[in-house]
């Protein structure tokens, strides 16, 4: 009787002293295999980061150190982590840069910005290129293998701005035509997609379409802030003048919310290439059916 109770004393000595295994110090493990959907997705999957959050405090998996796990080439995602319950972040970063990364509410991707001497604002660093996203959640269990698919979804907006010379004279040749947005949202918060308060100015390189004098330029955006006017600024170069001028898009880019937006304004052309007027011809609102985000 007395070897039964020491036996059953030390069983239950052991079990009290084991850990959990939805716990990191329990040192047992299982994967994580996942895959990006074919609905919308980057052209190579290795630009996809995988971030993990516990699922119940929203802390980061900081067994690798803060760092992101990434896609291989050909869909292809196998990682090995703890067990325990997750949410998974998946997003595509290319030329932005991460901040607050350890909170999954508090994830930020943002664009760099540079002071323009030009047109005395900070402007965003370099051509915002498509950033996708999307989450995911689960166990992972001792040994087993949790998979999941990333439907993601674009995390940017689309701007496409036309602009129409009339008036341009045919001696007269275009060798630089550049505007300049203001109020263009520097960065979103990528699990609850809400952009942030930053906004810097935007610039916009245009190039010539088929139809005369019409000039086109696009960029994607993480947003447009109306704390200050959205004003557009025009630079027009060629090779005997200069010209510059300006137009208000605050009220087209009021609670801009939507998917894409299509601008087209008219610059109408006096003598000596004099601007004499510009103004808002029509915009239309854009669907994501209808935008190329390879472009």
């Amino acid at each position: 009787m007395k070897v039964k109770t020491i036996m059953l004393a030390s069983c239950l000595l052991l079990l009290l002293g084991a850990c959990n295994m939805f716990q990191e110090d329990c040192g047992m493990k299982g994967y994580l295999r996942a895959y990006v959907s074919d609905n919308v997705a980057p052209p190579t999957t290795e630009d996809i980061q995988v971030r993990y959050y516990d699922y119940y405090s929203g802390a980061e998996y900081t067994e690798k150190l803060g760092e992101p796990d990434y896609f291989e080439v050909n869909n292809q995602f196998l990682s090995r982590i703890a067990t325990g319950e997750y949410k998974f972040l998946a997003y595509s970063l290319f030329n932005n840069k991460v901040r607050n990364a350890e909170e999954l509410s508090a994830i930020e991707i943002y664009a760099d910005t540079v002071n323009s001497v030009k047109y005395g604002i900070p402007i965003i660093a370099n051509a915002q290129k498509l950033v996708y996203t999307d989450s995911s959640e689960g166990s992972i269990l001792p040994e087993d293998t949790l998979k999941r698919v990333f439907n993601l979804r674009p995390l940017v907006q689309k701007i496409v701005i036309n602009i129409t010379l009339k008036g341009l004279s045919q001696t007269h040749q275009i060798t630089s035509l550049e505007a300049m947005l203001s109020g263009v949202i520097t960065g979103r918060k990528i699990y609850t997609n809400q952009p942030i308060a930053d906004y810097a100015g935007l610039v916009f390189p245009f190039s010539p379409t088929e139809v005369d004098n019409r000039f086109t330029s696009s960029a994607f955006v993480f947003g447009v802030s109306n704390a200050i006017p959205n004003t557009l600024k025009i630079e027009c170069l060629g090779e005997t003048f200069k010209q510059y001028s300006q137009v208000d898009l605050s009220s087209v880019l009021k609670d801009f919310t939507v998917d894409g937006m299509v601008i087209d304004l008219v610059v109408e052309i006096g003598e000596n290439m004099l601007f004499d007027n510009i103004y808002i011809e029509k915009w239309q609102d854009m669907e994501q059916n209808d935008i190329n985000f390879n472009k």
